[in-house]
């Protein structure tokens, strides 16, 4: 376990202070974020964050290095991450999903332009003590957008969406002491690097919803 002196050091530098609040709001999204952090204070990390009541917002990286954070932040942390994923199934673009587990590639090897794979390991699941609003629903976390791609034959047969955290969030949750959910809405449809062409303004609406309702449930503060 890593001790409290590095997970000060860490918080401060991630941050910009000591923070030790009850609530993490954790977004790739900069347009998420922003809107988290309305009326919130500012802070001097290396990640943009802000201060609300008893909650944090931070803008975090992509991909798996977010982990980094779920280790710095005080035990007991209830952590929500939000962030986009390719629907496998159809849904709604907006659509908003709350997966109870993820899976990622046991083991990995590309060759050309294919992705060879031994199969897939559930990486972890929801840790979060409120109860999930899309029960049944399971996330495949994969490495690069380059390689949703090249797998979506095989990821239609194996889960409800595709993205780059929430497989390593609820790896490293219970390991770091702190309960996890992680909200997806669905950007696109992933097949043929659909990403590339969603349009975030399209989802607006629907991320304006989510972020106002998370806000009203840890501050008790709508905009």
């Amino acid at each position: 376990m890593l001790d409290e002196a590095w997970q000060k050091r860490a918080r401060v530098a991630f941050l910009g202070r000591d923070w030790r609040g009850q609530f993490a709001v954790l977004t790739p999204i900069r347009r998420i974020h922003t809107r988290m952090s309305v009326d919130a204070t500012q802070q001097d990390g290396w990640w943009p964050t802000c201060v609300l009541g008893d909650a944090v917002f931070v803008e975090v990286p992509q991909g798996s290095v977010v982990q980094d954070l779920l280790f710095a932040l005080p035990r007991g942390t209830a952590v929500t991450f939000i962030g986009l994923a390719g629907g496998l199934r159809g849904q709604r673009i907006g659509s908003v999903l709350d997966p109870v587990s993820a899976i990622a590639p046991s083991r990995t090897a590309r060759v050309g332009e294919r992705w060879l794979t031994g199969g897939w390991r559930r990486a972890g699941r929801r840790t979060y003590p409120a109860a999930s609003q899309t029960p049944g629903v399971e996330a495949a976390t994969v490495s690069c957008l380059a390689e949703s791609t090249l797998r979506h034959r095989q990821l239609v047969h194996v889960a409800d969406c595709v993205d780059l955290e929430a497989g390593h969030l609820f790896a490293a949750s219970p390991r770091a002491g702190v309960a996890l959910r992680c909200l997806l809405v669905i950007s696109d449809h992933n097949a043929g690097g659909a990403v590339f062409t969603s349009r975030l303004e399209q989802l607006d609406p629907a991320i304006d919803q989510l972020c106002e309702s998370v806000r009203a449930e840890l501050t008790g503060c709508r905009r």
